[in-house]
């Protein structure tokens, strides 16, 4: 589900115990009664009382429409598809070619080298806004992770989601990366206007020289040269720590034997000499990101009516039309109920 977000969760987290608060409430306020009366029971007479089976039922009813309206809240994204979008747009097309192997969860930078790029993209969204934006992931094999789109919310969702078991092949293949690039920017998926940014460590590539592309590249190295260790967390299994050279997890990051992977600033220079790119270190000075911004404001802009980009839809509607008919019986038919029982018991 591509659309949600930390925001939507706080909402439902506030609704649903609000919702457990009010069904605490109403069962106190049930046991009070039932209490009084076993030490009265002449007074049952006189009070008036729903069965309760149906205040069961009307519980459950009540639960259901809780959490079909908070699953619409979420606006979850059930399917995902290019299309064209009508809108009238002026911005740069940019491309992200990210390094999710194993070694961009080296420690070295804070929280680590892929967490600091994420940090940097999502703290410069509002001025990346206006332009299209995609991503290339790439560790022994490369793949589109995220289709061009001017959604930055879309954009965004999927930078959080960049993590390093996202391709199941070991390795560093900026050469497939780099292929995987050159027919997207040759196709009409993106405009002349354009520029790519490689965003790596340069670790394991020391021999790797892809052909040039047809854009203007800007290499943003990501490390340090003395290096760190590389921790890893399994979500299946729960193991979590640093990797040893013999695949093995420690927890203390100054265990014997861990793999340090080291930034290969040499090699990413020589690259950018190749290319004729701009190279940056990137670090928490937001520099690497600044300078971005200031080139993508110096380049002609891409001007159409009608711009393919990656459209998400929506699929809140699935759950809010069904909780609103449950509000609608709940409203017309139960309550009608209750009303009519209690004037029987008169």
């Amino acid at each position: 589900m591509k659309n949600v977000n930390f925001q939507s969760i706080l909402i439902i987290l506030f609704f649903v115990v609000s919702f457990l608060l009010y069904l605490g409430i109403k069962n106190y306020q049930n046991f009070v009664i039932r209490s009084f009366l076993k030490q009265y029971p002449g007074l049952k007479k006189n009070i008036k009382r729903i069965g309760g089976s149906l205040l069961v039922f009307r519980y459950i009813l009540y639960i259901c429409m809780v959490v079909l309206l908070s699953i619409s809240l979420l606006n979850p994204s059930f399917s995902e598809e290019e299309g064209f979008k009508s809108y009238t747009g002026v911005g740069v097309d940019i491309l992200f070619i990210v390094d999710t192997s194993l070694s961009m969860n080296s420690v070295d930078t804070k929280p680590n080298r892929l967490g600091l790029f994420k940090e940097t993209v999502l703290r410069s969204l509002s001025d990346l806004n206006g332009n299209r934006l995609g991503i290339i992931a790439f560790a022994g094999e490369a793949f589109l992770y995220c289709p061009m789109t001017s959604d930055i919310t879309a954009f965004a969702d999927y930078i959080r989601g960049l993590d390093v078991d996202m391709i199941p092949d070991s390795g560093t293949d900026i050469k497939a990366a780099f292929k995987k690039a050159e027919p997207i920017l040759q196709s009409g998926k993106v405009y002349r206007n354009r520029l790519v940014v490689l965003v790596t460590d340069g670790e394991n590539m020391e021999n790797e020289f892809p052909e040039t592309l047809d854009a203007p590249l800007f290499i943003w190295g990501i490390g340090t040269e003395a290096g760190g260790p590389i921790y890893y967390s399994d979500e299946e299994t729960g193991s979590k720590g640093y990797i040893t050279r013999d695949r093995r997890l420690q927890k203390q990051q100054g265990s014997p034997g861990l793999i340090i992977s080291k930034l290969s600033q040499s090699y990413l220079q020589k690259l950018s000499n190749k290319h004729s790119a701009t190279y940056i270190h990137l670090n928490r000075s937001n520099q690497a990101a600044n300078i971005l911004v200031e080139e993508i404001k110096g380049m002609k802009k891409n001007t159409g009516k009608r711009m393919q980009e990656f459209i998400k839809r929506d699929g809140y509607q699935y759950f809010l039309f069904p909780a609103f008919c449950l509000m609608v019986f709940d409203l017309l038919f139960l309550e009608s109920l209750f009303k009519y029982l209690l004037s029987r018991k008169r």
